[in-house]
Order: C-alpha cells, then sequence, then structure tokens
C-alpha cells in the first residue's frame, strides 16, 4: 500500500472567478514541505467564507479583501474572530504599505499582492505565515502560564511599542513581535532565523547588533524556556527605534 501524502486545507475566500481558479490551480499544482499537497476549499462570497470556518477546520486562509460594498481592514475585520485559530493571509491588488501594516497589526499573518503570485509565493506564504501562528500561539501561551491574566498579556504582546524577540539555545529568532520588527527595521520572515548573539558590557549591560546597520541596541535578556528548550527573551525599548 503506498505512503499516504499529507495534504493542507487552505479556505479561499474571493469573488473574482479568474483570480480564484488561478489561485486555485496554482496550489494544487504546488508542494509543501515534505511533498505536502493543498486542497484548496473556496468560497466566493464574505458570508459563505464565515459559515466555511465556523463548519470547518483549515490550515491557512487566503482571504481577498475587495468584495461589493466593502474593503481592506473593513473586510478583514469581519474575519478577525477566527485570526488565533487559522493563520490569515490577506490579498489584494493594491500596493499599499500602509495597509499591509495595518492588516498585520490586526492580527493577519502576511500580505500578498495579486500581481506577484505564483506557485513559490503562495506556497513561501502559507508555510511562513502557519510558522509564525505556531510560535505566535506559543509565545502567548508561554506568557499566559506565567500570568494571572492572559488577555493582559495578548494584548501586551500585540500593542506594545516594546520589542519581544526569542532566541533558542544558539541566538537563533525563533519569534518576534510586530515592535521589534519595526525597531529593527527588518521583516518578520527576514528576522527569523537570524542569528542575534546578545553581548554582555559591564557599564551598558548586553546589546545586540543590528546586522544591517552595525547598530548596538541595548536591551534585556531573560532565560525562559521555549518549547521544552532553553532560550532567552530579548526586550528592546521602544526608544531604540532609529
Amino acid at each position: 500500500m503506498p505512503d499516504q501524502v499529507a495534504s493542507k486545507r487552505v479556505l479561499l475566500v474571493e469573488d473574482n472567478d479568474t483570480d480564484a481558479h488561478l489561485i486555485s490551480q496554482l496550489l494544487r499544482a504546488s508542494r509543501g514541505p515534505d511533498g505536502t499537497r493543498y486542497e484548496v476549499v473556496w468560497s466566493n462570497s464574505i458570508d459563505s467564507g464565515l459559515t466555511a470556518l465556523r463548519d470547518g477546520a483549515y490550515d491557512a486562509l487566503l482571504l481577498d479583501l475587495h468584495f461589493p460594498g466593502t474593503g481592506g481592514v473593513s473586510t478583514f475585520s469581519r474575519f478577525v474572530a477566527y485570526a488565533d485559530s487559522v493563520p490569515i493571509i490577506a490579498l489584494t491588488g493594491l500596493d499599499d504599505e500602509a495597509l499591509a501594516y495595518s492588516l498585520l497589526d490586526e492580527g493577519a499573518q502576511d500580505y500578498l499582492l495579486k500581481d506577484n503570485i505564483n506557485r513559490w509565493s503562495l506556497v513561501h506564504a502559507i508555510e511562513f505565515a502557519r510558522n509564525r501562528h505556531r510560535i505566535q500561539k506559543q509565545l502567548l501561551h508561554y506568557l499566559e502560564a506565567h500570568s494571572e491574566s492572559g488577555r493582559d498579556f495578548r494584548t501586551m504582546v500585540e500593542a506594545t511599542p516594546v520589542g519581544l524577540i526569542v532566541l533558542d539555545g544558539v541566538d537563533r529568532v525563533q519569534f518576534a513581535n510586530e515592535a521589534a520588527c519595526r525597531l529593527l527595521s527588518l521583516r518578520l520572515d527576514n528576522l527569523v532565523g537570524m542569528t542575534l548573539t546578545p553581548e554582555n558590557h559591564e557599564e551598558a549591560g548586553p546589546t545586540v547588533t543590528i546586522p544591517h546597520t552595525g547598530v548596538a541596541v541595548q536591551v534585556v535578556a531573560t532565560p525562559i524556556q521555549w518549547s521544552g528548550a532553553e532560550a532567552t527573551l530579548i526586550t528592546m525599548p521602544a526608544a531604540a527605534e532609529n
């Protein structure tokens, strides 16, 4: 009996038939890590997309932002209640950096321009979003386990101007919040996996050096457990932004 190939269910909420067929065909022809296949479920309206999320389980949501009578953040707000359970990737035909940052702040995991869609970009966006979503949940679970109010810590991670970075045992970045990305002027997909080694100075305390600028930023380094292994939580003050 041949080995079964793992598959991931992707919900596509898109009202444009041409775009929906193209994205579906690209994903069905693509393979993810370890040969993973992608099963695409298409909803052509906001209401049918919300019903699909309520009634089924998905590994990722590809959400077009523009529907008749609504667009951008307004569309995303209809789906934000599901951001904790499924990674959301916003799709748009508009190259709008301000909108992209707004959506990331609201809970989207990634933002994909339709003009840039191909097999590689779709797989990269889905796998990056799933990995980021998993890491965020791990950090939130850690914070909730060490607090009296998990809601307070969730708000802190998502809204604080203080940068939060988790380094593994060899100083590779495993997680960074939006504030850390802004303070370091780096996209999350560039920051995760990067090596940031804290350096201790007797007078100034620990610092990390921003790779692309060479600027040393003062931080606080705290030993923690992350996914059952020793790690370091780096906090960066908002004043570090340049």
